[in-house]
């Protein structure tokens, strides 16, 4: 698709076959990565998984942001990355 496309959306299925390596290979050529999870789940997993995502240079992750300690989580989880959190 190259440039006729801004930003490359993941979505759930896809995460779970072979997206993590899509995600990984389209940020190494600059392109823009939102997997969109929407992670829901204790504290200790959704911290994990987000810098577990955060790894792979994706640029936005969808968190349920219907608590203070999810979104908490999802922060700690990204730490320095450039990985953006929409609720």
């Amino acid at each position: 698709l190259g440039d006729s496309v801004g930003v490359y959306k993941i979505g759930l299925e896809l995460l779970f076959s072979g997206g993590f390596e899509l995600a990984r290979e389209l940020a190494s050529q600059g392109r823009s990565v939102f997997i969109d999870a929407k992670l829901l789940d204790i504290e200790a997993t959704v911290e994990r998984a987000t810098a577990a995502i955060a790894r792979t240079g994706a640029e936005f992750l969808t968190v349920h942001a219907l608590d203070a300690k999810t979104l908490d989580a999802a922060v700690r989880g990204r730490a320095s990355s450039k990985l953006r959190l929409l609720g």
